[in-house]
């Protein structure tokens, strides 16, 4: 008479329905997947360090950039003449209300030699109603910019509303701003056909 037994074979404990105890094979694989997260964290580290150090040299020379243009003539005559447009009552009635200045459109400098400098610049301009472009004038005197000029053309309005009207002892700095670009490209005649 064979008993029926708990055990498959002797020395391995009981297996139950669904259940396969593990085999010395899976236990050596085991063993073979250890590598996997050292390597893995290397190639993270290779991939990544790299990858940080490029990003915060690019995040650096971005920083070194907006300082540097921040530092120019046309970028400081813009924040005093887009501060000017945006508190005008004169604008925002003309505008509607929420006038927000926006990209540059055409600038135009000049440094001489002796330091000082002067700007000339165009750019958008919007309220809740109406579009339009500022023009500004400034002149770089003992290292601080001053207005000269400061209008804004309303689109539809076949005047511009003059905020600081150009002084009558003063000529315009930029004269021939709004003058199109000369043609540079060379010209070609036209052959007659044979």
């Amino acid at each position: 008479m064979s008993e029926e037994s708990n055990f498959d074979a002797p020395g391995k404990p009981p297996t139950d329905a669904g259940f396969t105890p593990p085999t010395e094979e899976d236990a050596a694989s085991d063993g073979d997947k250890k590598w996997i997260i050292p390597v893995v964290a290397l190639g993270c580290g290779c991939v990544c360090l790299p990858l940080m150090v490029v990003l915060s040299v690019l995040f650096g020379l971005g920083s070194s950039v907006q300082r540097l243009y921040k530092s120019t003539g046309s970028y400081q005559v813009y924040q005093l003449a887009s501060t000017e447009v945006e508190t005008s009552d004169e604008v925002a009635e003309a505008l509607g209300s929420l006038v927000e200045t926006g990209w540059t459109s055409k600038v135009q400098e000049s440094y001489p030699a002796d330091g000082a400098g002067q700007v000339c610049i165009r750019f958008n301009v919007s309220g809740e109603d109406r579009r339009g472009s500022v023009y500004a004038e400034a002149q770089n005197e003992q290292g601080a910019w001053q207005l000269y000029q400061l209008s804004v053309a309303v689109n539809g309005e076949p005047e511009p509303l003059t905020l600081l009207p150009l002084p009558t002892e003063r000529s315009p700095l930029c004269p021939d701003f709004d003058e199109p670009e000369p043609d540079t490209a060379p010209s070609v005649e036209e052959t007659p056909a044979i």
